[in-house]
This record gives C-alpha cells, sequence and structure tokens, in this order.
C-alpha cells in the first residue's frame, strides 16, 4: 500500500559534504581560474578557497532546491 510518503536521497549518487563530483570539480575549476588574478598563491589562497566552497555549496543547494524524477520525487 502507497502511502505518498518519498524518501528523501534515495537514489542519489555518492556525495562528499552534500556536493556530488561534477559540483566539486567545478568549485576546483573556479579556484585554478581565480589564481590567475594573483601574483603569489599566498596571498590569493583565502579569495580562491572561498571562491571554490562558495561555488561548490552554491551549486549543490541549486541542485537540492529543484528536485526531479531522479531524486525519487516527481510532479
Amino acid at each position: 500500500m502507497d502511502d505518498g510518503e518519498v524518501l528523501q536521497g534515495l537514489n542519489e549518487n555518492w556525495t562528499f559534504m552534500g556536493a556530488n563530483m561534477f559540483e566539486w570539480c567545478s568549485g576546483f575549476m573556479v579556484f585554478v581560474i581565480v589564481s590567475i588574478f594573483f601574483a603569489s598563491p599566498a596571498r590569493g589562497m583565502p579569495y580562491m578557497l572561498a571562491a571554490c566552497i562558495l561555488t561548490t555549496a552554491t551549486l549543490a543547494s541549486l541542485r537540492m532546491s529543484y528536485p526531479d524524477e531522479e531524486r525519487g520525487m516527481r510532479n
């Protein structure tokens, strides 16, 4: 008997801190792109890390805010 309950994230892929591999790779690419703007990696490291984590977290939160069939929910 189906009571309509949906198990969240039943069919999701493996994630690290809520972000999947694509999102972490995107964050790393932003890290590399931001590093171009600094002459010294030591001076730019806080900005590079912040950009990497912010990009990863933003992509993960956007993915989670739009449920779809892959996450086990249907309209």
